[in-house]
């Protein structure tokens, strides 16, 4: 009947009354079950490791327990004058939910990360690989400039010797 705490959740399929918060106390909650909506066995048997919370009343001033959260029951007292229930909870572990499709995906993404790890290992032996053969092409080429400058210098000498020598010549038939 909820005749004096109004119906306002249902955690588990029990209805409940209002859910307040101990603000001196982090993490600690009241849950109110009437006696008209809820029997001890029923309280006893919710799952406060992972509660199914459903809001019944659109009460905007009152957040209810904090979602994602399980809890442990501290205490249950019973109010025989005010014929109810009050469940002390404290929070006891934060689940995640269903994180499996997020792990395939971390799997994928760090198979992909590895792959990629491997590709660029690969490149990078690759692109030495071609320094190394740019710097012995460019030794090559300087030694090959070397030579061809020592060719051209002996080539200069040789046509300078035989300058010389036909000016001798010359020099030499001019006299006679």
């Amino acid at each position: 009947m909820g005749r004096f705490f109004g119906k306002r959740w249902k955690i588990d399929g029990v209805t409940a009354g209002p859910i307040s918060r101990h603000y001196p106390a982090n993490g600690r909650y009241s849950v109110i079950f009437e006696r008209d909506d809820a029997f001890l066995e029923q309280i006893e048997k919710i799952n406060w490791a992972k509660p199914t919370i459903q809001r019944l009343s659109e009460d905007a001033n009152e957040p209810g327990l904090p979602e994602g959260y399980g809890f442990k029951v501290v205490d249950i007292k019973y109010d025989n004058s005010g014929r109810h229930y009050t469940v002390e909870l404290q929070t006891a572990s934060q689940y995640l939910g269903d994180v499996t499709q997020y792990q395939e995906q971390i799997a994928e993404l760090e198979s992909a990360a590895a792959e990629k790890d491997s590709t660029i290992t690969a490149q990078a032996s690759t692109i030495q690989s071609q320094e190394s053969q740019i710097e012995s092409q460019t030794a090559t080429i300087q030694e090959q400039a070397t030579t061809i400058q020592e060719l051209r210098e002996a080539g200069t000498a040789a046509e300078l010797e035989t300058g010389l020598d036909a000016a001798y010549e010359e020099g030499v038939n001019s006299v006679e």
